[in-house]
């Protein structure tokens, strides 16, 4: 997705986005279970810090807060000043004061400082534009040994469970909701970037692993920088 249509899309959507992620997104995919399993990939200890790449409206906060403690620093972008809104209302009623949210584009990271003891996503890589820009830009924050853990979805149909029928009619939905756009949804070309991302990753980071999720549609993919 173009970066004028994810602000555009997404600053409409800021409103009702924690809506259609508790009551469609966790009952289809146990999203927060795997928001849980992503951070917990990072093996961040108390101190650390960590970046949180589309933050949307901070719904891995919590999870990352806790790991890091209040001596840690967590650090959130995301491109749409809708969601960052909603990002610093959770921040500001949890009385966070060891949390920085960064307005920007995950292929550029200005403003985010660094190195990272941990860089994240969750959902949110797959629609950027430039892809490979924002996998190089997100291992180069790693500092030594740095952890990088990436959930997402790498196909838009999934294989099996209840997903695979009810598919054809959230695409519908996100389409015409703004989430995702027909390009995004496109299954074949989404498979393609992200094997050629994947790829990246597995010839630049360490104690590499992979996961599947949500009918075999979603991955959780992880990996150490080098020391």
């Amino acid at each position: 997705m173009k970066l004028a249509d994810v602000q555009q899309n997404y600053d409409r959507l800021a409103r009702s986005y924690d809506f259609w992620n508790r009551w469609v997104a966790e009952p289809l995919t146990g999203i927060e279970a795997l928001r849980a399993q992503t951070v917990e990939r990072l093996e961040l200890q108390e101190g650390d810090s960590v970046l949180d790449i589309g933050c949307g409206t901070g719904l891995n906060l919590p999870y990352l807060v806790e790991a890091v403690g209040e001596s840690g620093r967590v650090v959130a972008l995301d491109y749409s000043e809708g969601m960052l809104a909603k990002a610093r209302e959770r921040v500001r009623q949890s009385g966070w004061s060891n949390v920085e949210l960064v307005q920007g584009d995950a292929a550029v990271l200005a403003d985010v400082g660094g190195p990272f003891d941990g860089v994240m996503s969750t959902w949110a890589l797959g629609i950027v534009d430039d892809l490979p820009g924002a996998l190089e830009r997100a291992v180069e924050v790693l500092g030594p040994g740095g952890r990088l853990a990436i959930l997402d979805l790498h196909r838009t149909r999934a294989e099996r469970g209840l997903r695979r029928c009810v598919d054809p009619v959230l695409h519908l939905v996100l389409r015409l909701s703004g989430v995702d756009s027909k390009e995004d949804l496109d299954d074949a070309r989404l498979r393609e970037r992200w094997q050629e991302g994947k790829t990246f990753l597995r010839q630049t980071l360490t104690n590499v692993g992979e996961e599947p999720n949500v009918g075999a549609s979603g991955f959780l993919f992880w990996g150490r920088g080098h020391t």
